[in-house]
């Protein structure tokens, strides 16, 4: 259930250059319903955010400079959140344009619908519940890039160039607390670890070759690993890596039009390795 309410004006004028200011209120509820057949224990988990928000954009034909802030009370935090944010960019020319930005969010100490999914794809008896005393992750991310039009001849692209660093405080970790070999029934639970961090590198490329030749080309490589211990994914074992979270990967599209009226499309992704548990 959602609901909300949006205020937006635009000035000719703020401080030094034209801006649009928006703010608003939202509110969403969600209630989550589970119970399998073989434990008498069901979940039934209603959440409720009332979330308020404002910031302020001003730009020009050289200069975007947003500042934002966002204030959410979840109901199962004893305190609001407060989340700031701030994005710049600026373009010197027609053909280059750097962004830089920071924002932060969090994650509420509760069970997601993908929790209940999770083992069974695989046919598993597997079964998370939250600690006591579980606090929300709370993330801090900064992002830079750089993109560029070119020419040269008759083709034409844009390349961009981007870096990325999120921080992650209290990152959820799930902890075998049970084991039962015999049926595969296993009891997971969501707790705090010392945090965790992602980064890495983005490259995109699209070119027009010519006027019926398009193609896309990218790939992004990442680290993505918790702080401290780590996740125990069997008793006494623990693991840095995060699960289903490959370092690599990329695709590439083409597209080829000799008539108007035919067009040709030719995709491929690639995913490197990564952690799954079994």
């Amino acid at each position: 259930d959602y609901e909300g309410l949006q205020y937006s004006r635009h000035f000719k004028q703020m401080l030094f250059m034209p801006a649009e200011l928006t703010a608003g209120v939202e509110h969403t509820y969600d209630r989550l319903q589970d119970r399998m057949l073989t434990d008498t224990n069901a979940l039934d988990q209603s959440t409720s955010v009332l979330s308020a928000y404002l910031q302020n954009e001003w730009k020009n034909k050289h200069w975007n400079i947003l500042v934002g802030l966002r204030m959410d009370n979840h109901s199962m935090l004893d305190n609001p959140v407060v989340s700031p944010r701030l994005n710049l960019r600026y373009a010197p020319g027609e053909h280059l344009v750097f962004r830089t930005g920071y924002s932060s969010g969090f994650r509420a100490p509760q069970v997601y619908d993908e929790d209940l999914n999770v083992g069974a794809v695989n046919g598993e008896l597997y079964k998370i519940t939250n600690a006591a005393a579980l606090r929300q992750e709370r993330s801090h991310s900064l992002n830079a890039s750089a993109d560029l039009c070119f020419h040269l001849g008759e083709m034409e692209g844009d390349l961009l160039v981007e870096g990325f660093y999120t921080r992650i405080n209290d990152a959820f970790v799930n902890e075998l607390v049970f084991d039962d070999t015999a049926s595969g029934y296993r009891h997971y639970e969501r707790r705090n670890s010392d945090g965790a961090e992602v980064k890495g590198i983005n490259l995109n490329v699209n070119v027009n070759v010519n006027a019926n030749l398009q193609m896309q080309v990218g790939g992004t490589w990442q680290s993505s690993r918790y702080t401290g211990q780590g996740m125990e994914w069997d008793e006494g074992k623990f693991e840095n890596r995060m699960e289903r979270m490959p370092d690599i990967y990329g695709y590439l599209s083409a597209t080829y039009n000799p008539y108007k009226q035919l067009s040709f499309m030719a995709t491929g992704s690639f995913t490197g390795p990564m952690l799954v548990y079994h």
